[in-house]
């Protein structure tokens, strides 16, 4: 949302030719609009904040991950090893 920022966020002023900080503030702007965005409504910045929060939980629970990174195998992938 324009003129505002997300909890837990900060502003960062990037130094003038740094292309490569650049690009990385680009891509996740581009996937935000991709992915997120879409079909959404928000009334204010925390209803943004409210649906965001609960799209990223929704994706944590989609690929549990343990300590190590590496994604949870059912029970049968470990004994058919």
């Amino acid at each position: 949302m324009p003129g505002s920022v997300a909890a837990g966020a900060r502003l960062v002023f990037l130094r003038a030719g740094g292309p490569q900080a650049k690009g990385a503030v680009e891509r996740l702007q581009g996937y935000m609009e991709g992915n997120f965005e879409p079909g959404r409504h928000f009334a204010n910045h925390l209803d943004f904040q409210l649906q965001l929060d609960a799209w990223l939980q929704k994706g944590e629970r989609a690929h549990p991950r343990d300590a190590a990174g590496a994604a949870d195998r059912p029970d049968w992938w470990r004994s058919a090893r």
